[in-house]
């Protein structure tokens, strides 16, 4: 029975200067009816749309869009009422411990050289992570193509990004997305 306060983050580092589009889209500027016209117009079938449908829904006026197309949390007016998580349609908004600094900001499970292609910032499943972290395989470990960090016990590790070849994690620090 954990009372930990929990805060959004984005799981997407591969905004509109990292992932490329498809085709234009002109449609409703809606994440779920982007998602509909071919799954969306981004090269990456799991990063962020871009639309913004997070940012609508948020009843706290937690969430804007910056100008590379992502989501930014404000953590002082996040409730963690999950709200944006159900909006999202490629799930890359989700609640952590608010006591966890780190986390991975990629969803994508492809493998490293079909997301060497689509994302200048996508994780490539290359495991140096698993391999290197202070807390070792028990802090991180490989599922399904991609690391999982295992908040009970990896709470920080400043020098994740020093070991990640792509740069994937991010450190809480009031921006949860590169600008």
């Amino acid at each position: 029975d954990d009372k930990t306060p929990m805060v959004a983050v984005v799981r997407c580092q591969g905004g509109r200067e990292q992932t490329r589009s498809l085709f234009k889209y002109d449609g409703v500027s809606d994440c779920r009816s982007a998602q509909l016209v071919c799954s969306g117009s981004k090269s990456c079938n799991f990063g962020c749309l871009g639309h913004g449908s997070c940012a609508k829904a948020c009843p706290f006026g937690a969430i804007s869009m910056n100008a590379n197309g992502l989501p930014m949390i404000d953590e002082g007016k996040c409730t963690a009422c999950g709200i944006c998580v159900n909006t999202c349609p490629r799930g890359i908004i989700t609640l952590i411990p608010i006591t966890q600094e780190l986390f991975l900001g990629c969803v994508n499970p492809d493998t490293g050289p079909l997301v060497r292609r689509i994302c200048e910032v996508g994780c490539i499943g290359c495991s140096l992570c698993v391999k290197k972290n202070p807390a070792g395989t028990n802090g991180i470990s490989m599922e399904g193509g991609l690391p999982m960090v295992h908040y009970d016990k990896l709470t920080s590790w400043p020098e994740a990004n020093s070991v990640c070849p792509r740069k994937c994690y991010v450190t809480r620090e009031g921006a949860s997305v590169r600008d």
